[in-house]
């Protein structure tokens, strides 16, 4: 069917306009992206940082939090396009409604992994690594301070003390929660824009090719 733009829309079924395999295709594109975006992260984290080196823990979290936030929004806008051209042309905004689909489906299955088996895993390599740690061949290369001694009785802390680690921990949750939040809300309106973008080039091309 041709329409006023110009643009080439097929004939669809107006009860059935969404496309799962199209959104199951985004979300595993994406996190597909997230998994490859988070290995070269660690790669140049590994890389630049130097045995006996000082580092900054506000500098490295800094640095992390924009990486991951960097990391989600592209690899949402590329699951999200995938699934505005796996969709199909059906109308002007379905793609729209796709990428805000495949973000939707994207997170909870991102929830479910977290909370699920995946996380012992993730577990299990962090104390893996953790009781790597404790060799003495990554102990001469650790900076001085940077762990304890095993065996050392731990300080007790004075209630002031206590005081300002737990203020310290509420300003931190405060802080985590708007930057989660915000990146939520950054990444549905990439999600859209992506899932319209991708179904506009799938238009082009349908058209080009039906010159």
């Amino acid at each position: 069917m041709e329409t006023n733009t110009g643009s080439t829309y097929a004939p669809t079924n107006a009860f059935s306009r969404i496309n799962w395999g199209a959104i199951f295709g985004g979300t595993f594109i994406a996190m597909f992206f997230q998994l490859l975006l988070g290995l070269l992260g660690l790669a140049i984290g590994l890389t630049v940082l130097r045995p006996g080196q000082a580092i900054s823990p506000e500098g490295v979290g800094f640095g992390t939090g924009i990486w991951l936030v960097l990391i989600t929004l592209i690899s949402v806008f590329i699951g999200t396009f995938a699934a505005g051209r796996f969709a199909g042309i059906q109308s002007r905004y379905d793609g729209l409604m796709h990428g805000v689909a495949t973000l939707a489906f994207l997170s909870i299955l991102s929830i479910f992994m977290v909370s699920s088996g995946v996380s012992n895993v993730i577990g299990g390599a962090f104390t893996y690594g953790m009781q790597a740690a404790q060799s003495p061949q990554i102990q001469q290369i650790m900076p001085q301070g940077g762990a304890q001694t095993t065996g050392a009785a731990a300080p007790t802390m004075t209630p002031q003390q206590s005081l300002i680690i737990q203020q310290q921990a509420d300003k931190f949750l405060t802080r985590t929660t708007w930057i989660a939040f915000i990146t939520g809300l950054l990444s549905l309106i990439v999600a859209a824009i992506g899932g319209f973008l991708g179904m506009q080039s799938r238009a082009k091309q349908m058209y080009s090719e039906a010159r």
